[in-house]
């Protein structure tokens, strides 16, 4: 056993901050609360009276298409292209042109704008950083629309823009918005964003890693459609008055009937979040076309003909606005260890985000691993105002990521989900640790030692003070003796020269031992740096 400090010197440098462009994010997933629209199960969900005439205003036979992918050739590419910063970042003004008062990062008494968003340098002279893939000093505000999004992975914070162009001395945009993705904020009615719809665009992408690791993808897609007509919650903001179109913020089902069982397994993946979690309007563009993000890792050849066969019939259409009356959050640590129990507590919500106090539901519990330990269905009392708590109530077998899902035994809208991953149990590395004991005299120490018996060794220090020590034999993965004890003994060294007051003895486990007095101010550590157990 080695024993030794370490000296851990932390830099403080710029360039451990340098932005990144990668939407492996570091963040917990799925962004934002578990009962943020997003995030919300909408397989139970009403069917639209309309949903028909939706569709076929669509055209059912209008089959899917991924709007993402990898490079797509001259500095161009598919996609959102997502830029992950550091706190440190600093805040650039950005001058917007069309809705400066539907925008973040201004002074609205003045409308006026201040520094509030993190644009990294890079985005102004290098390809991929803006939606497009051309620089941001590349005019293209007429023929794209030139999003930039981008992760404060230490706030948690998510700044998204619309149709930038850098003019040389400033960032130009047509509107700008933010987030914290902690809180379930939306934006003020009839408020833009980013997106026409005034939702974000981030938590609706697909993202290579969510779709490629393992676990389930827990939140719904981002779609566009050629024309819309107002918009519906969770969207605050309309881009079109189309009789007959579906409005922003409408929600897509793929039909539970459908079979995507043929397809890629990562595909399936996909269209199984199309099930549960569905797709919202959020733009207006070609229809069917499902959002994502730019990574070189994608394979087109693979993604494109597997949505082109799902077809707008496929669908149906949710009830307009529809949002659960309740929604149940489940709170418990990020990972845990296979085998060992966790505590998990469970809230309900009600439509506006408030504590439900009133929820008097019975909630049953199911988990993606199959072999887990979960509490019993449990029926909400008064005394639970809206929250309960189960103390060790959870423990997962199967390693990986896994799923807790929570249901209402009556309502089949009232849902709720966590991900925890689930770690495996590391062996111990049991090493022998010898801990002394020191007595002024032999009574004391041979009560010790009795009460010790065959795991420790008594020593005739010779010290005046001090003159028996009881070196006791312990056997763990990590030991601390405190108060730090005035002798210390370790394995003899091959070749070692004991000092003069040294004293050389055999343990209890045949070890032969030396056992030294501490130095004054030596501590315990220092004595023994360096020094390695056979």
């Amino acid at each position: 056993m080695r024993f030794a400090f370490i000296l851990l010197l932390i830099l403080v440098s710029p360039f451990l901050f340098a932005a990144t462009r990668s939407a492996d994010l570091q963040t917990s997933l799925p962004l934002f609360p578990a009962n943020n629209w997003w995030n919300t199960d909408i397989s139970a969900a009403p069917v639209d009276t309309n949903s028909g005439a939706y569709i076929t205003f669509i055209g059912p036979t209008r089959g899917l298409h991924p709007d993402f992918g990898g490079d797509a050739g001259g500095g161009d590419v598919y996609g959102f292209p997502v830029i992950r910063v550091d706190g440190q970042q600093a805040k650039k003004t950005i001058d917007f042109i069309w809705w400066p008062d539907q925008s973040d990062g201004v002074d609205h008494t003045t409308e006026t704008p201040v520094p509030f968003y993190p644009v990294p340098p890079e985005a102004i002279t290098q390809t991929g950083w803006v939606e497009g893939g051309q620089p941001g000093n590349v005019d293209q505000r007429d023929d794209s629309d030139r999003h930039i999004l981008i992760v404060d992975e230490t706030n948690n914070r998510l700044y998204e823009l619309y149709n930038v162009w850098w003019n040389g001395t400033q960032w130009e945009a047509g509107s700008g918005a933010h987030w914290y993705m902690n809180r379930n904020d939306r934006r003020p009615d009839t408020w833009t964003s980013a997106d026409a719809a005034g939702l974000a665009i981030l938590p609706g992408l697909v993202r290579y890693d969510e779709v490629n690791n393992p676990g389930e993808i827990r939140h719904a897609l981002r779609m566009t459609v050629r024309t819309t007509n107002g918009y519906v919650y969770p969207a605050s903001h309309r881009a079109g008055s189309t009789s007959g179109a579906l409005p922003m913020g409408a929600r897509l089902r793929l039909k539970a009937s459908k079979d995507i069982s043929q397809f890629p397994a990562s595909v399936q993946k996909i269209f199984r979040a199309f099930k549960k979690y569905g797709l919202i309007v959020a733009d207006n563009g070609s229809d069917m076309y499902i959002s994502g993000t730019y990574d070189t890792r994608w394979n087109n050849d693979i993604l494109n003909p597997a949505f082109s066969a799902l077809k707008a019939s496929d669908f149906e259409v949710i009830q307009l606005g529809w949002a659960p009356s309740v929604a149940l959050v489940a709170s418990m640590a990020p990972s845990a260890k296979s085998g060992s129990p966790s505590n998990l507590t469970v809230t309900a919500y009600d439509v506006n985000g408030n504590v439900a106090t009133n929820y008097r539901g019975t909630v049953q519990f199911t988990s993606t691993d199959t072999n887990a330990t979960l509490p019993a269905s449990y029926t909400f009392t008064a005394a639970d105002n809206g929250t309960h708590f189960f103390p060790n109530s959870v423990t997962f077998q199967a390693l990986g990521a896994q799923v807790l899902s929570m249901k209402d035994a009556a309502v089949a809208t009232i849902t709720g989900s966590t991900g925890v991953n689930v770690l495996p149990i590391q062996p111990l590395q049991m090493s022998t640790v010898w801990a002394c004991f020191h007595y002024g005299n032999r009574t004391a120490a041979d009560a010790h030692m009795n009460a010790r018996n065959l795991d420790a060794t008594l020593v005739d220090t010779g010290d005046p003070s001090w003159p028996y020590v009881v070196v006791e034999r312990w056997r763990c993965d990590f030991c601390v003796q405190d108060p730090e004890p005035l002798f210390n003994a370790w394995p003899r060294p091959p070749d070692f020269t004991p000092a003069t007051n040294d004293r050389i003895v055999t343990g209890s486990d045949g070890t032969v031992l030396v056992v030294r007095k501490r130095g004054p101010g030596q501590s315990l550590r220092s004595t023994v740096i360096d020094r390695e157990e056979p």
